[in-house]
């Protein structure tokens, strides 16, 4: 089945290759790019296949045009090493060995398909399983290139598919590694060792997406970023049970939303009038639907979940040998704009406003005005 458009050339299995479909025009108002997790690729994690025959759908090229014909549809591939997942430390290990390479080759083939002249148009992300946190990487890095910024401030819609957002829990994590050696990808059960330090990379990307999301909710300047999350509803098989579990969902806040079928297969549809298929293409659909009125409307935040809540790790502050002021003790509070944080009837050490400058330690706050007692 396919649209009214083009289909591309067959796709490479790395990168981005040709588009697997975009408008006869060559105006795509939207980019749908798809991104694989571990052990899958740029073709067979979307391919459905009968294990009767030789029938196969593949169906971002040959379904989903037909429900979204603005948008040029393309598909990431790379070479997935769960090593890079769980590099030894994430601290002192070269970027290239860690997830960071992905991110970084995922961004920089967005750069090039885009070029210049596609800067400003919208981009939805569907990833499955850790291709996700490949997605929420890229996404929340510190953005030196304008080009690269332009993928992340133009970013409309994530949805993720088996995706675990676990916060800021190694255990889980390494949980989560154990499922997917024994299950999907036991070739490289060797690789790794000691799952639960290693997984420290995975926890920092977490927190640095919530902090992303956080920052888009509070922004009036970027376009509205919705979120989306669907979990597994069923087991590899009764043995093995499941890979990633539906609390995966939860930390980000939003509502999970449930797929009949195991990790692997999730990513997966026959046809486009299954149930699931049209609950996840029904989101890419309304996204699309949203954009120019988002756009008229100036409308900015974050949809699918209560960004605010999202619970981020603030680091150890130290009290040893500080006086007991009877109130609350912080570190250094930052905040993006000067009406972010306010603090009324204590001391203080240093406080940072948006425009960096930090009032003098020890200055003395002055009573709130009636109104703001109250606020936070």
């Amino acid at each position: 089945m396919s649209g009214k458009g083009e289909a591309g050339k067959k796709p490479d299995k790395a990168g981005l290759g040709d588009p697997l479909y975009q408008p006869k025009d060559g105006k795509a108002q939207v980019d749908i790019v798809f991104v694989h997790g571990l052990g899958g690729d740029r073709i067979n994690t979307w391919t459905w296949r009968d294990s009767s025959s030789d029938d196969k759908t593949f169906w971002p090229a040959e379904l989903l045009p037909t429900d979204c014909p603005t948008a040029r549809i393309v598909s990431f591939g790379y070479n997935a090493d769960i090593a890079k997942f769980y590099p030894e430390s994430s601290e002192t290990i070269a970027p290239e060995l860690t997830i960071d390479d992905y991110s970084r080759a995922l961004l920089e083939a967005l750069k090039l398909l885009r070029g210049n002249e596609d800067l400003e148009r919208p981009i939805i992300f569907v990833a499955h399983s850790m291709g996700g946190l490949v997605v929420a990487n890229a996404l929340s890095a510190n953005h030196k290139d304008a080009a690269k910024k332009a993928v992340a401030d133009r970013t409309i819609g994530t949805l993720f598919l088996g995706t675990p957002f676990l916060g800021s829990s190694k255990a889980w994590y390494a949980k989560i590694a154990t499922a997917i050696l024994d299950y999907i990808i036991p070739v490289q059960r060797g690789n790794v060792k000691d799952l639960e330090v290693r997984s420290k990379k995975l926890t920092d990307i977490c927190q640095a997406f919530a902090k992303y999301l956080k920052e888009r909710d509070r922004s009036r300047d970027l376009p509205h970023l919705e979120v989306a999350c669907f979990f597994e509803e069923r087991p590899m098989s009764k043995r093995q049970g499941f890979v990633v579990p539906r609390e995966s969902a939860t930390w980000l806040g939003t509502e999970p939303l449930s797929i009949q079928a195991n990790h692997v297969n999730m990513a997966k549809f026959e046809t486009n009038h299954g149930t699931d298929y049209q609950m996840v293409v029904g989101k890419l659909k309304d996204w699309i639907l949203d954009i120019e009125k988002n756009k008229a409307e100036a409308r900015g935040g974050v949809g699918g979940l209560n960004a605010q809540a999202i619970n981020i790790n603030q680091g150890a502050v130290s009290y040893q040998n500080s006086p007991n002021v009877g109130g609350v003790q912080t570190g250094n509070i930052v905040s993006t704009t000067p009406e972010a944080t306010k603090i009324y009837g204590s001391s203080i050490g240093s406080l940072y406003y948006g425009s960096g400058q930090p009032l003098q330690q020890g200055q003395q706050s002055q009573a709130p005005p009636p109104h703001y007692a109250h606020r936070h």
